[in-house]
C-alpha cells in the first residue's frame, strides 16, 4: 500500500496543471451513468478516492448530500478550489478512507477507478467498512479492473502528458496490474499496483463481506495494437467493470 501512496502523491503533483483544466461537465456522464445503473436517487453519498472532486460536485448539484475522501494533498487542494469555483456543498475530507470513521450512514458509497490496493484481505477489510457505512437499504458502486484486459497490456508503453509516459506490466501470479510512470530524463519512477478480479471472483469476495452483486456493467477496452479506445466491450475483455452491490444479512 505504501508504494501506491507514493505513486499517487508523485503523479498527482506531475499532473496538477492538467487537473486544474478539468471541468465540471467532464464528469457529468460518469455521474449520470452511475445513477442510472444503481436505479436510485440517493439522499446521501460517500465517494472514496475522490481526486479533484468533480464527480462529487456533480452529484451534489443533483441535491445529494455528498462526503468525498482523498488522502493526497495536491488533489485535495484542487477539490477545495473546485468547491469554491462551483459554489458546491460537498464535505471534502483529506483522510485515508481505510481509517475513516463515519459519523453517519450513507445511501450510496462509490469508488471509481482505484479498487484493488493491496491483497485480498485488504479488499475484504474495505468492503466490510463499506457495509458499515451504508444504510441497510443502501447500495455500493465499485469499479474493478479486469485481469483479462490487463494481461494483454503487459509490456505496453503509452505516452501520457508532456514528457511523462507510463509502462504497463501484469503480474500473473498476483493478478495485479502494474502501472509505472516516469518522466523523460529522470530516474525517478512511480509504481501503482492494483489487484484485478474476474467478475466471478469479485462476486465471491463481496459475499464474504456480506454483500450480493445486483449487476455488472462492462466499461470500455483499449486496443493496444491500434492504440484506440473502444467505449463498448464485453465483461470478458473490458478494461474494467462497475459492480452494483447491496448488503445482505
Amino acid at each position: 500500500m505504501q508504494e501506491n501512496q507514493a505513486f499517487y502523491c508523485g503523479t498527482q503533483k506531475m499532473l496538477q496543471a492538467a487537473y486544474r483544466e478539468l471541468l465540471l461537465k467532464d464528469y457529468q456522464p460518469t455521474v449520470d451513468t452511475m445513477l442510472e445503473r444503481i436505479d436510485e436517487h440517493p439522499k446521501s453519498a460517500l465517494e472514496l478516492g475522490c481526486g479533484v472532486g468533480l464527480a462529487a460536485i456533480n452529484l451534489s448539484k443533483l441535491g445529494v448530500e455528498v462526503t468525498a475522501i482523498d488522502f493526497e494533498p495536491t488533489v485535495h487542494q484542487i477539490a477545495l478550489e473546485n468547491k469554491a469555483k462551483y459554489a458546491a456543498e460537498v464535505n471534502f475530507l483529506r483522510e485515508d478512507f481505510y481509517q475513516f470513521d463515519a459519523a453517519s450512514q450513507f445511501d450510496l458509497v462509490y469508488y471509481l477507478d482505484g479498487f484493488g490496493i493491496g491483497e485480498d484481505a485488504d479488499q475484504l477489510k474495505l468492503l466490510e467498512k463499506i457495509k458499515e457505512w451504508l444504510t441497510p437499504e443502501g447500495k455500493a458502486y465499485i469499479e474493478v479492473y479486469n485481469p483479462n484486459h490487463w494481461r494483454k497490456a503487459d509490456g505496453v508503453t503509452l505516452p501520457l502528458v508532456e514528457d511523462v509516459s507510463h509502462h504497463y506490466r501484469f503480474d500473473e501470479a498476483a493478478h495485479e496490474m502494474i502501472d509505472i510512470w516516469k518522466r523523460e530524463g529522470s530516474e525517478v519512477a512511480y509504481t501503482q499496483r492494483l489487484k484485478c478480479y474476474l467478475p466471478e471472483d469479485f462476486e465471491q469476495l463481496v459475499k464474504r463481506a456480506g454483500f450480493e452483486v445486483v449487476a455488472f456493467y462492462p466499461e470500455g477496452r483499449m486496443d493496444y495494437e491500434t492504440m484506440q479506445y473502444h467505449p463498448q466491450a464485453s465483461l470478458t475483455d473490458c478494461l474494467s467493470y462497475s459492480a452494483v452491490i447491496v448488503p445482505v444479512d
